[in-house]
């Protein structure tokens, strides 16, 4: 009689090394560094390619820029939009990207190349931030892989040569860190871990606003996964409380000033034209990464190619870990890490499909994020995570480990052919950037002010535009947050200038306040009376915004105190 074996399958332990033994954190951390030079030598070489948001991207860092070198600690106005007549964009966009610009133009004193620096830097920053995400739960080898997948990944380097979203390009530098911070809130909790999630979710925040919701949507989920202790909840909260509180310096004033801009306008693109895996067909015939006139016939196809590579990631790492999921210890944090990230990475890519059309039809907040695909940036994150989790699962694979290896290598290999395709097809055109400088802000940004909002003016007018009575005016400094003319009105005079009028102008003369007022074409009115006199016009706070700067400051100087006392207490 022959006995059954019962083969017991091998338990997943803490993961060993086992692919790269003589890789260690430092060494992982350079392969980081360098993987992330090579995919942005195009442009630290040839300069910001033109994609669809590069001319204002580039227009906003010149602006900001400049504001800095005038003095403005944090520019709220940028004043060369809108052909000179300037316009209040940086109360709405958050500014973290863009003083990380400024920060390099102190070194590099070339825009471009600072801008350019910084895309270097935030796919940099991504690739570390995600290493230490993975290394959580994998070892340095596996860690390594999950970085370089998310920092590669399609998508993230669209974001930066086709689509130049640059802020949105960014976000990807701090979802891994507040993901990792959430992970050790759950799993240890205590004052550090909150102080880590704070300040994690508030650079999130002032980089972000839309990627910013998404990570919120799905932040609890995560950390519910991980853990059902309500201590660790309330430390959650109270963190998110701080992150908020640190990041108030720009949240209050988009909170209680948005309604004098046509943030409505954001909802003009219909968002049921874009969600993702409907045009398969096109694929075999598409021209994928177009340069800029043929774009918007491939733009889909082109973001299509892009998620298929991230989904066939999703499902064969998937169906590594779960042919596996026997050989992992129930209730450690590995499980739930793993869990936590296909969960997160099923619903991120439900969101991006016509099936979650009911969601996006009744929730507003959906409705602003305007592209089903952004949904992508959360997908790419916790893929990454189950990319990094199969292959250390595969170490133990005895039956068709060659299969599952190859088919885990040749999706990585498509992936970094579709990545590689398109950085070769990218487009520059400085001149075009260049021409942009002082182009008309986007349609969401337009103060409510203007009379219309289509067919404006795109030329620069003279400071000055009408003057209603019998008036001299002589600019003498019309530009920027500070603006003086001197005057001679012989009877009282309403002087329409070209700035445009937005809350937080006010006018003196000799001093003394004057009425500032939009007039028709919703640029700045003053009416003097008859005198020889000097107008001085400065762009200053109003309650929401010196509200939001005292609770800015009040909450970096508690997470500070806390963490020194944290030190102390360790000490």
């Amino acid at each position: 009689m022959i006995q059954e074996t019962v083969v017991t399958p091998k338990p997943y332990v803490e993961p060993a090394d086992w692919q790269f033994p003589w890789l260690n954190d430092t060494r992982a951390l350079f392969i980081i560094v360098f993987v992330a030079t090579l995919f942005t030598l195009p442009i630290l070489i040839r300069g910001l390619p033109n994609g669809d948001d590069a001319a204002m991207h580039y227009r906003r860092a010149n602006d900001f820029i400049e504001a800095l070198r005038e003095g403005q600690l944090y520019p709220r106005w940028l004043p060369n939009s809108n052909y000179k007549q300037g316009n209040p964009v940086m109360l709405y966009y958050p500014p973290l990207p863009y003083y990380v610009v400024a920060a390099f133009h102190l070194v590099v004193r070339n825009p471009m190349f600072a801008v350019c620096l910084g895309c270097w830097f935030a796919l940099t920053i991504s690739g570390l931030t995600m290493y230490r995400f993975s290394r959580t739960v994998l070892a340095p080898g596996c860690s390594l892989l999950a970085a370089v997948v998310y920092t590669i990944a399609p998508y993230h380097l669209f974001d930066l040569y086709h689509r130049s979203a640059l802020s949105e390009f960014w976000a990807f530098a701090w979802l891994p860190l507040v993901a990792a911070a959430a992970w050790r809130l759950a799993t240890v909790g205590g004052l550090r871990a909150s102080l880590y999630f704070a300040f994690s979710y508030a650079l999130l925040l002032l980089t972000h606003v839309t990627i910013a919701f998404e990570m919120t949507l799905f932040l609890p989920l995560f950390f519910l996964l991980l853990t059902r202790d309500w201590r660790r909840s309330l430390q959650a909260a109270g963190a998110s409380a701080l992150s908020i509180l640190m990041s108030a310096m720009f949240l209050v004033p988009l909170i209680f000033e948005v309604k004098y801009i046509r943030i409505d306008r954001a909802l003009r693109i219909p968002f049921t034209k874009f969600f993702l895996f409907e045009q398969w067909r096109s694929l075999w015939r598409a021209d994928f990464f177009p340069p800029p006139e043929g774009r918007r016939f491939y733009y889909l196809d082109s973001v299509n190619l892009t998620a298929l590579s991230v989904a066939l990631l999703f499902i064969v790492s998937a169906a590594i870990i779960w042919r596996n999921r026997q050989r992992v210890k129930p209730n450690t944090s590995v499980k739930k890490s793993l869990l936590a990230a296909f969960v997160v990475s099923a619903i991120s890519l439900l969101f991006t499909t016509r099936l979650s059309a009911l969601l996006w039809e009744n929730l507003s907040q959906f409705a602003y994020i305007q592209f089903p695909f952004r949904w992508l940036t959360i997908t790419i994150l916790s893929v990454a995570m189950l990319v990094g989790g199969a292959a250390a699962l595969l170490a133990g694979e005895k039956k068709q480990r060659t299969i599952f290896s190859l088919a885990l290598a040749l999706t990585l290999v498509m992936m970094l052919g579709i990545s590689a395709l398109l950085v070769v097809r990218a487009s520059y055109n400085r001149q075009e950037l260049d021409a942009g400088l002082s182009a008309l802000e986007v349609a969401e940004y337009r103060t409510i002010f203007l009379d219309r909002q289509k067919r404006l003016d795109e030329f620069e007018k003279p400071p000055v535009l009408e003057i209603d009575g019998n008036a001299e005016v002589q600019p003498l400094d019309d530009f920027g947050y500070q603006q003086s003319y001197q005057i001679h009105a012989a009877t009282t005079s309403t002087i329409k200038l070209r700035t445009l009028y937005f809350p937080g102008w006010v006018a003196r003369v000799e001093g003394n306040p004057l009425d500032v007022a939009p007039g028709k074409e919703g640029t700045i009115e003053v009416t003097v009376e008859p005198g020889d006199q000097r107008l001085t016009l400065n762009f200053e706070d109003t309650p929401p915004r010196t509200i939001g700067k005292y609770l800015s400051l009040f909450g970096w100087l508690g997470w500070c105190a806390l963490a020194f006392f944290s030190l102390r207490k360790k000490a």
